[in-house]
């Protein structure tokens, strides 16, 4: 990874299309995903389905060889209960 800036330090990737398609990763992804980190970039993956608990990706990409912990997911559901938190945080109930 020669040609990665030295000022990167985190990427972050889309899943579904960009890291897998269904249940099968996409060509690379694995490999990229472990150049990165060892280069000491941190890595993060977003969603924006919200139908799948932050675990569930965890496991789903721990099937396709892909290491990552929960607080390195962002789903929609994350980010919204992210936000609430910090700007709205009275907030007790959503319905959508």
């Amino acid at each position: 990874m020669s040609q990665l800036p030295d000022r990167v330090r985190l990427v972050i990737f889309d899943l579904d299309g960009v890291v897998y398609r269904g249940h099968e990763p996409i060509a690379g992804a694995r490999e990229l995903v472990a150049t990165l980190r060892a280069a000491g970039v941190a890595v993060r993956f977003a969603t924006n389905n919200s139908m799948v608990a932050r675990t569930g990706y965890v496991e789903r990409l721990a099937g396709m060889g892909i290491a990552s912990e929960a607080h390195e997911i962002v789903t929609s559901t994350s980010a919204t209960i992210e936000h609430l938190a910090r700007h709205a945080p009275d907030v007790r109930s959503v319905l959508a």
